[in-house]
């Protein structure tokens, strides 16, 4: 019975992540998952807005934001980039003989093995 190994790859983009995932599958690899391990987009301006963040009209919605928005990392100026890592998570277990071939697929899709 051939050994089993996980490997980990971590990716900015969900749509990357799902191409890998389709693409694992199709080479007949089936224990794959795929997570969100991140609070936050890599782009934190496409995540989401904010009155500090400058995409929206301050005076627009004054009176209708809630008190803690600023606190968020991506907001308040504090943001870093561990913050602003790698938001998915693939997790692939397949048989050893086919590592070098997984970690080619996750790598052409852009993950981080």
């Amino acid at each position: 019975m051939p050994q089993k190994r996980a490997i980990l790859s971590y990716f900015n983009s969900q749509q990357n992540a799902a191409a890998a995932l389709t693409r694992l599958r199709s080479e007949g690899i089936e224990d794959i998952r795929l997570d969100r391990v991140s609070l936050y987009q890599p782009e934190p301006t496409w995540y989401r807005t904010g009155l500090i963040s400058g995409l929206l009209d301050p005076l627009e919605y004054v009176g209708t934001m809630n008190v803690l928005e600023a606190s968020q990392v991506t907001d308040s100026g504090q943001a870093s980039p561990s913050v602003l890592s790698p938001a998915y998570l693939l997790t692939v277990v397949a048989d050893e003989e086919q590592l070098p071939q997984v970690q080619a697929i996750l790598e052409n899709y852009g993950g981080s093995v």
